[in-house]
């Protein structure tokens, strides 16, 4: 007989269901967060991906769950280029800016997403995360801490159009 040598997880360290028995969200706009996140290697071993798992908060979708992959590092220049830049429109929604120095940056926080239902390369469906945009109150504070213009003020060039 083989040596199976590994430890059986308890019942809560295992993901409840299969991610293809999870029901798929339908398309629309949700309040999220970002609740959990693991980085490996790639299945064929040419790159890496990030997975964040996203937690729908409010409405009737509330407290369902679904993954995004990101292939950041990659053999293919355009996969891992459209995973930076979907990271960094994520990144832009949640408020970071510069560098992401690891997931811990980017865990825990609240953020409005647009979801639809695609088909994958395997013949199922799966939600899959089209924008990213700011809490509507991130978005005010923002707007509102950027001082208006005085009246009297010149514009200062004058030639261009603003």
């Amino acid at each position: 007989m083989g040596n199976l040598n590994f430890g059986i997880k308890q019942p809560e360290q295992m993901e409840q269901q299969s991610s293809r028995d999870k029901p798929l969200i339908p398309a629309g706009t949700y309040k999220a967060v970002i609740f959990d996140s693991d980085q490996r290697a790639n299945n064929k071993g040419t790159g890496e991906y990030l997975r964040l798992g996203f937690e729908i908060l409010e409405g009737p979708q509330s407290g369902q769950d679904f993954s995004m992959i990101y292939n950041i590092r990659h053999n293919n220049p355009i996969a891992e280029k459209i995973a930076v830049e979907e990271l960094s429109r994520l990144c832009h929604a949640i408020g970071l800016r510069g560098t992401a120095d690891n997931e811990e940056d980017i865990l825990h926080n609240e953020l409005m997403i647009d979801v639809v239902i695609e088909m994958g390369k395997d013949d199922v469906e799966r939600n899959k995360i089209t924008k990213y945009k700011p809490l509507p109150q991130a978005t005010e504070q923002a707007t509102s801490s950027v001082p208006a213009p005085a009246a009297n003020s010149k514009k200062p060039f004058p030639h261009q159009a603003l």
